[in-house]
């Protein structure tokens, strides 16, 4: 039998683990003595304990022992057997059950995942047989007996599964359940020197497979399980295991070493995530401050902890992240994901334009010519407002202004790559295959190689394509989700950074020295006493199995919460408890903790987060923004950017200063702004077809009217059936728009042409100049040589006399006059298409061009000096803008600006 020694509590141990490994062989050479620890991270710390001690018996070196995890020497251990790949049992597994039907006949490869997971709990809880024979026997004396009695059906298939897989059947590869319970006896075999076992929890509790392991060395060797005895008194007062005394009585045996404890402990609240984060960095930075320099970020919740790197680093404070992150949230993963959503949905813009983005992709081409090819695409994308497939995308490159090679050759060799995914089936292992050639032949095998994540993503591809080979015929959409699934499952940790603030996990900080602990997510949804319930309903089916139950899961986070506080030298944690609408509970062990702390007359553990700050600084007061940025003026502007000045200097900040209005999205379902760009398209084509409309006859006016507008609306009712409607609703106008040129005709005015491109210069006082372009709808001469400027609108001709009825108010009419040569001469007007009323709507005549060239010099003129741009915009203007986000209306009240 082992022999146990208790040390008093967590804030010892290291150096009673140091005695015990010291005294288990003669000095100097400690070499054959194995010393196995919960989490390698306490190897540091325990070599110094162990040189210390030898050291104060007279020893100045000494040969060390090795420090070693469990599941180290279970990876080292090797068996004569054949092992079935997990991956490849996964997909049998999965196969099998889509047969019988299970779960709807397509059973996740989570829900598999989990069977698989419950049946190698069965096998790591089996008694150790005399020898590799004997498990054949066990297992089926254990099926007979509890597998007999159990009611529910997934526990039945539970049992099923893990009868059919745990058989050692000579010449067949084992079970990985089994090979793995095989494993831990040749690993206690190749043992052959002194054990010192440090136990993770108080009283030298076990967990099932650290027992089993224990119970194969006792009876060749030393071993000696060093444990704390209990522990501190004041997280025993707080946590009882039966709690029958009442509260105030157990504070009031709280002694002075409880109440130094409860002084070490500190929980933030905060209402939400980002008051949460902040306050958690606030606390690190203090931390350095005071000269820490073991600290550890306990992550509870990942969503916090990757907020709180964020505010971090920013700040230049980098961590050592030993928990690492899941390897689907990498740019690698997101990379490979993104080539087959779009190459399974048919190249939807949106998945092309993100997968596009990814620095992996075509780096074979060099950044630069990469660049400007993407860019090509996006552009097509936008102005033809492509929605999916590369057909179409080819086909707007080629509409282009100014065509871009590159782009085409991108298209090219994505179309090849995508032609062999077309197939409806394949085997799981060659949809790996050909992952991994389509990322050969796009250029980003070789970048995603050189990116350690990237590598870590292509490694997993090729182990899990020789793990299945073989397996059965399976659809992209199984496949994907298996990789997907894998890639959730994976993790990836960047070890370069060396660093005194340790990003980890409440497992791998078990018995671990740190000046600082911060336990990022302490509410109980992360830090709860119940088991997360799994895909199978896990709580009561892990009792159907006889595994372990949530009373024993929560008694192992009691016990490894409490080592984790009484082995830091200040104990902080936070939690977010959510707004008055939502609240969120405390975690229980934390709530209890500070109700001890309150009954024993001392102050609540609990603090509210401080103001949330910009920085570690001074707190930043929401204002109107108004940002001053004469470097950004562009040279030229367009009409409706002159109008977006005048209506909202920040929003004309936003969109033509900072260019934000570059990437417009690509609209899903068509709106009236588009029936708006149809309707000037079709017009313009009918009148180059017919420049005068007298003379002609009617049936042939309305046939190509219909024509026109057939050709015209194909593109938007061949994407949605529904812009049928808009096309209808045009050709109704028809017979009026008809009769009204002709009428207009009549009374002298000819149409001249039509999407006419303009510009025009003008110097502000800064000596800068500006250039104004627009492009005119249509321009008609009439008699004597008079020009009229039309802007076409699909708009009810009331609204439009609204429009122009206040000088200044629109500024669309003025500046187009002031892009016609004869500028003081032209008229302007709105024609109203909307309906069967045709009509004009004439520009406002106190609104002349040279007032609005007056308008247009002094606002560029003030922002090449330097005034700010405020958010400043009407209530209808700010309705439709979407820079609302940006400059945060309704979070700031109205102050006063430079800009007029």
């Amino acid at each position: 039998m082992p022999s146990i020694s208790f040390c008093s509590d967590g804030s010892d141990l290291l150096a009673h683990v140091a005695d015990r490994a010291v005294g288990a062989a003669p000095l100097p050479d400690l070499g054959a003595v194995l010393v196995v620890v919960p989490a390698l991270g306490m190897a540091a710390g325990l070599r110094q304990a162990i040189a210390a001690a030898a050291n104060a018996l007279g020893f100045a070196t000494v040969v060390p022992p090795r420090v070693a995890t469990l599941e180290a020497l279970i990876d080292e251990a090797v068996l004569a057997h054949p092992v079935v790949p997990r991956a490849r049992r996964l997909a049998d597994l999965q196969r099998l059950l889509a047969t019988r039907g299970w779960f709807g006949g397509a059973p996740r490869w989570e829900v598999c995942r989990a069977i698989l997971g419950l049946a190698d709990e069965l096998s790591a809880r089996l008694p150790e047989p005399p020898d590799e024979n004997g498990f054949m026997r066990l297992i089926e004396a254990h099926y007979r007996g509890r597998g007999a009695r159990v009611a529910l059906p997934e526990a039945r298939l539970v049992y099923e599964v893990w009868r059919a897989y745990a058989r050692p059947v000579k010449g067949a590869s084992l079970d990985p359940g089994l090979a793995r319970r095989m494993l831990l006896a040749a690993a206690a075999r190749a043992q052959c020197g002194p054990v010192v076992w440090v136990a993770s929890r108080p009283g030298a509790v076990l967990a099932a497979e650290e027992a089993a392991f224990v119970e194969l060395l006792a009876p060749n060797l030393n071993v000696t399980i060093v444990a704390p005895r209990a522990l501190p008194e004041a997280l025993e007062l707080a946590w009882p295991a039966r709690p029958d005394e009442a509260l105030a009585a157990r504070a009031a045996r709280l002694t002075d070493a409880g109440r130094a404890l409860l002084a070490r402990v500190r929980i933030i609240q905060a209402p939400t995530l980002e008051a949460e984060a902040r306050a958690a960095a606030g606390q690190v930075r203090n931390w350095l401050n005071q000269g820490k320099r073991a600290i550890a970020l306990v992550a509870a919740d990942r969503v916090v902890a990757r907020r709180v790197r964020a505010l971090l680093e920013r700040e230049g404070v980098l961590l050592a992240d030993e928990a690492g992150w899941k390897l689907s949230t990498t740019s690698a993963a997101t990379c490979v994901m993104r080539w087959i959503d779009a190459v399974s949905g048919g190249f939807h813009q949106r998945d092309l334009q993100d997968w596009l983005r990814s620095p992996f992709v075509f780096a074979d081409l060099g950044r630069g010519r990469r660049d400007r090819a993407r860019a090509a695409i996006e552009a097509a994308i936008r102005s033809n407002n492509v929605q999916a497939g590369l057909g179409a995308v080819r086909h707007a490159l080629l509409r282009a202004d100014h065509s871009e090679a590159d782009a085409l050759v991108l298209i090219d060799r994505i179309e090849t790559a995508a032609r062999p995914w077309a197939r409806r089936a394949a085997s799981l292992d060659q949809w790996f295959d050909l992952l991994l050639e389509t990322l050969a032949a796009l250029g980003a095998a070789e970048a995603l190689a050189a990116d350690a994540a990237g590598a870590l993503v292509q490694d997993l591809a090729r182990s899990l394509r020789e793990q299945l080979g073989g397996a059965a015929l399976q659809s992209l959409a199984v496949w994907r989700e298996l990789f997907a699934s894998e890639l959730e499952a994976a993790s990836f940790r960047d070890g370069a950074i060396d660093s005194p603030v340790v990003m980890t996990s409440l497992a791998r900080a078990r018995l671990r020295s740190f000046e600082g602990v911060l336990l990022l997510g302490a509410g109980a949804a992360h830090l709860g006493s119940e088991r997360e319930p799994g895909p199978l309903l896990a709580s009561r089916l892990r009792a159907e199995l006889g595994l372990a139950t949530p009373e024993e899961t929560g008694a192992e986070l009691r016990d490894t919460l409490g080592m984790l506080i009484a082995c830091a030298d200040d104990f902080c944690a936070t939690w977010q408890s959510g707004q008055a609408d939502m609240p969120q509970p405390l975690s229980p062990y934390l709530a209890r903790l500070d109700g001890l702390a309150r009954a024993g007359g001392g102050a609540s553990l609990i603090v509210a987060a401080p103001a949330a700050r910009l920085d570690f600084g001074q707190a930043i007061a929401p204002r109107v923004p108004a940002p001053g940025a004469p470097d950004l003026r562009p040279a030229a502007i367009s009409v409706s950017a002159h109008a977006s000045l005048v209506a909202c200097p920040y929003q004309f900040f936003a969109r033509h200063m900072l260019g934000l209005n570059e990437a417009d999205e690509i609209r899903e379902e068509f709106e009236k702004s588009d029936y708006g760009i149809w309707v000037h398209d079709l017009l313009n084509r009918l009148h180059t077809r017919f420049p005068l409309f007298t003379g002609m006859a009617h049936d042939v006016l309305v046939t190509e009217f219909q024509r026109i507008a057939d050709a015209v609306f194909a593109p938007a009712i061949e994407f949605n059936f529904l812009s049928l409607g808009w096309k209808e609703r045009w050709v109704a106008v028809a017979a009026a728009y008809i009769e009204w040129q002709i009428e207009r005709e009549r009374g002298g005015w000819r149409w001249q042409a039509g999407e006419v491109a303009a510009e025009a210069s003008f110097m502000p006082a800064s000596g800068r100049e500006v250039r104004l372009r627009g492009r005119l709808d249509r321009l008609d001469i009439g008699r004597g040589g008079a020009v009229e400027i039309l802007d076409y609108k699909t708009q009810a001709i009331g609204a439009l006399r609204n429009k122009v009825a206040l000088a200044g108010e629109d500024v669309q009419l003025a500046a187009y006059r002031l892009l016609h040569p004869a500028a003081g001469l032209a008229q302007a007007a709105f024609v109203a298409v909307d309906g069967d009323r045709i009509g004009i709507v004439p520009a406002n005549p106190d609104h002349t061009p040279e007032r609005e060239r007056r308008r247009l010099v002094e606002l560029i003129g003030a922002i090449d000096a330097g005034a700010g741009l405020p958010a400043n915009g009407i209530d209808g203007t700010c309705e439709w803008c979407e820079m609302q986000g940006l400059c945060r209306r309704g979070h700031w009240a109205t102050t006063e600006s430079d800009f007029g």
